[in-house]
């Protein structure tokens, strides 16, 4: 039984690891559909309720060719679907920000 209960675990922890890599791949995808080239290596986070600490979301951060500091953002929602994309730092410029906007 213990081994059992080990191996769900291990099977559930994978899964759950697969989804954000999964994420990753939509926001990386959705930001390159929109004219950018994604460089370096892109990071996700959870997004969780304080409250109880159930996952809200997921939060992309990726770097583009087109700027040399700060980041585009994609929020995403549990499944992958994407809630919003914008731009931070030295990407929040007015022409990224059209590009985002422009292939909504």
């Amino acid at each position: 039984m213990k081994l059992f209960v080990l191996g769900l675990a291990a099977v559930l922890g994978f899964s759950s690891a697969a989804s954000a890599a999964d994420c990753l791949a939509v926001a990386t995808k959705a930001i390159e559909q929109k004219g950018f080239t994604v460089r370096d290596k892109a990071t996700l986070e959870d997004l969780a309720e304080p409250q109880n600490g159930s996952l809200t979301g997921y939060r992309a951060w990726l770097r583009v060719a087109r700027c040399d500091s700060g980041y585009v953002v994609v929020n995403m929602r549990p499944t992958c679907a994407i809630k919003d994309i914008w731009a931070l730092g030295g990407c929040d410029v007015p022409e990224i920000r059209q590009a985002l906007r422009d292939h909504d």
